[in-house]
């Protein structure tokens, strides 16, 4: 799975959150096409960094739990730069590796 599709299903996930729309864990997943597991492994990484994710039994759905203590998940912060534009930022982009369509890190 691509990072733009992981980001754009993290703010799906984060949305029907704020929205305390979820339903139980098995629709939730079944609303991101995922196995319970791997929605599970998501909310866990949320957790993990910062999100304060609950669940109600009552409710039968997830919520944030402290609304002022969410993170928030942007594009806007995601930037395409040139290799130009990467020769700019000096030696740390010695440290990359290029292909048509990603930049990563060398090993």
């Amino acid at each position: 799975m691509s990072l733009l599709s992981q980001l754009k299903r993290l703010i799906f996930v984060d949305c029907l959150i704020r929205k305390k729309a979820t339903g139980t864990p098995e629709k939730f997943a079944e609303k991101n096409r995922l196995s319970r597991s791997h929605l599970m492994n998501i909310i866990k990484d949320m957790k993990d960094l910062g999100y304060p994710i609950k669940y109600s039994r009552n409710f039968q759905t997830y919520y944030y739990d402290d609304d002022e203590k969410i993170p928030e998940i942007s594009f806007s912060k995601i930037q395409l730069l040139s290799r130009a534009e990467l020769s700019n930022i000096g030696q740390e982009a010695n440290n990359l590796c290029f292909s048509d369509k990603n930049i990563f890190e060398k090993c």
